[in-house]
């Protein structure tokens, strides 16, 4: 049975650097993002959010760890 956890990485809007809620699902101990690539706008300023892009370039505990994720 695979140990899922979900974790709520700190992500930042990279133009106007409003929150943005966004959990994120990790399966022994790797990022599942599949629903990342469906297309996210920030609330505040409409940016489109590339979540996917972030991830795949960082490791879970890089993330976890993270003051702000910029996205």
């Amino acid at each position: 049975m695979p140990k899922v956890e979900f974790i709520s990485p700190k992500w930042e809007c990279s133009r106007c650097h409003s929150k943005v809620e966004q959990p994120v699902r990790v399966v022994d101990g790797k990022l599942k993002a599949t629903f990342f690539y469906l297309p996210q706008k920030c609330p505040d300023c409409g940016k489109l959010l590339d979540f996917y892009k972030v991830l795949e370039h960082y490791d879970v505990e890089t993330i976890k760890k993270a003051d702000k994720v910029l996205v």
